[in-house]
């Protein structure tokens, strides 16, 4: 299973010069299959890195599993992606 619900990513956030990509909320059923599609930049390979815990969300939350990634500390997150 996958889910997010409020999914917000800024690239320079401390800034706050940079606009937010915002993610309408989705529940993927396990064994379900889901097209990320869209044209260059609107966020496909970040909403990735966010998935696999590469990115920190500036809001909201990914589950993935039962696990909400973005609520692990790094090291954490490494040992769970590998």
């Amino acid at each position: 299973m996958l889910s997010w619900q409020g999914l917000e990513f800024a690239w320079n956030a401390s800034a706050g010069d940079s606009p937010a990509l915002r993610f309408a909320d989705l529940d993927v059923a396990q064994g379900a299959q889901l097209l990320l599609r869209g044209p260059s930049g609107s966020g496909k390979s970040t909403l990735l890195a966010l998935i696999a815990g590469l990115l920190t969300p500036k809001a909201g939350r990914v589950v993935v599993a039962g696990t909400d990634v973005g609520a692990l500390p790094r090291g954490q997150r490494d040992a769970w992606r590998g």
